[in-house]
């Protein structure tokens, strides 16, 4: 992006908005951006954000979880965001769980 001015421009809102302003937070976003990196093989991503994840206190152990089937809040996360992946929506029994957080 550094060579397209106007794009940087253009996605550093964005950026912000989805880095430092999401409604789920810092810890939460660093899960759903491993799980994420997981579902699609990237090796960079995964590594990135796995100091990422250190750097807010996310335990390795959590960490490792989230690229198997983690349990309870991290668990529900792993499942969101492996619907999206899988069906494009939230079904809305776990939109529900995901609410009641």
């Amino acid at each position: 992006m550094a060579h397209h001015p106007a794009l940087l421009k253009a996605w550093a809102p964005l950026r912000q908005h989805i880095v430092n302003n999401s409604a789920l937070g810092p810890v939460r976003s660093e899960l759903v951006i491993l799980r994420a990196a997981k579902r699609i093989g990237s090796a960079y991503e995964w590594v990135h954000h796995v100091s990422r994840a250190r750097s807010l206190g996310i335990s390795d152990v959590r960490i490792r979880a989230m690229w198997d089937s983690p349990n309870g809040e991290d668990g529900l996360v792993a499942r969101a965001v492996d619907a999206l992946f899988d069906g494009s929506h939230l079904p809305s029994d776990l939109e529900a769980e995901l609410s009641a957080l």
